[in-house]
């Protein structure tokens, strides 16, 4: 009788760990993406000065941050596919939360706040995508003598993304940088 439950994979690159890699080069890019066009979006079309462009774009690196310490935290007291998905979920809302507000609130000082608000949501939702799939998600869908190879995937995957995302974003943005 077999007591053990757990599946047993082979190689590396099953189906469970392509969708985390994917999901993990797709997060990554959509944040991204928004490092070249942001800043030239805010000053062009919003007008904001440099220091509140500035503060918008370091706002993130903050929220990158905020969560780190919670993190183990998260995990112990719920799941980890739970706060991850959670996480993704503060993720996509903060990327349209920052697509609603510059198309909808025309205050340039309301703007700037609702702008630092959405970019440090989104450093602090990120920052603990990266912290639960990377450190736990991606691991846990390995097996333990492929860990390391596990590891080294992952990072690759990031590191296109970190490419890939800010080239997606100007040639999609394109036709904005000629104001």
């Amino acid at each position: 009788m077999d007591t053990q439950n757990t599946p047993v994979h082979i190689s590396l690159w099953h189906a469970d760990f392509w969708i985390l890699a994917i999901a993990n080069l797709l997060i990554t890019m959509s944040v991204y993406l928004l490092i070249p066009i942001l800043p030239v979006w805010m000053y062009n079309d919003t007008s904001l000065s440099h220091r509140d462009v500035g503060m918008v774009m370091g706002a993130y690196g903050v929220g990158l941050f905020l969560l780190g310490g919670f993190c183990n935290w998260f995990v112990q007291r719920y799941r980890r596919n739970k706060v991850c998905l959670w996480a993704m979920m503060g993720v996509v809302c903060s990327l349209l939360g920052i697509w609603i507000v510059g198309v909808e609130v025309p205050q340039q000082w309301l703007l700037s706040y609702l702008l630092l608000f959405f970019r440090v949501t989104l450093g602090a939702s990120f920052g603990l995508v990266q912290m639960i799939l990377s450190s736990t998600l991606i691991i846990d869908k390995s097996e333990s003598f492929q860990r390391t190879e596990a590891n080294h995937a992952s990072a690759w995957f990031a590191r296109f993304a970190m490419s890939l995302g800010p080239m997606v974003g100007i040639v999609f943005a394109r036709p904005n940088f000629n104001s």
